[in-house]
């Protein structure tokens, strides 16, 4: 004979609670020159739960490069932008630099290696395509941080030793 096994009994507690939004300590700017793709990428930015850096305009975004805080990452539209692009590769605590561009992803990812910028991403923005580009600029500015902090540590390793 065999048992019946018996079913769980569905919970009654309450369902889970909406999704909440998380808060990055991540900055992002975004620089477009079209209004309304910067808007959408502000609005999936904030959606996502990081801090939306004031710099708006090229020259905001060029002048926070040299600040004492820049962004973590910088989203800027080109081909409208490629000059602040290259201008952002020139400083040694610089931003991710993501590159926002109309598709097809293919040509786009050859653009990008040709302007330097670190990622790309494609226009129209949306939730799905900036929520993995900017966990990538993320990662990529952690493993920043972390060269810059042992770089800094062996350097003062290397003045003890010559003293």
């Amino acid at each position: 004979m065999s048992k019946k096994s018996k079913r769980p009994k569905k919970s009654k507690a309450s369902p889970p609670a909406p999704e909440q939004t998380v808060q990055i300590p991540a900055t992002v700017a975004v620089v477009e020159s079209v209004a309304s793709n910067r808007a959408r990428a502000i609005e999936v930015v904030a959606s996502l739960g990081y801090q939306v850096h004031e710099a708006a305009s090229v020259a905001t975004a060029t002048s926070s490069l040299s600040s004492s805080s820049p962004p973590d990452v910088l989203i800027v539209g080109v081909p409208e932008g490629a000059e602040l692009v290259k201008e952002a590769l020139h400083h040694e605590d610089r931003p991710v630099v993501v590159a926002a561009m109309a598709g097809p992803s293919e040509a786009a990812y050859e653009r990008c290696d040709e302007l330097g910028a670190d990622l790309f991403t494609i226009r129209p923005h949306n939730k799905d395509g900036l929520a993995a580009v900017l966990r990538a600029a993320v990662q990529v500015q952690l493993v920043r941080q972390r060269e810059r902090a042992l770089r800094g540590t062996e350097e003062r390793l290397r003045d003890r030793l010559q003293q």
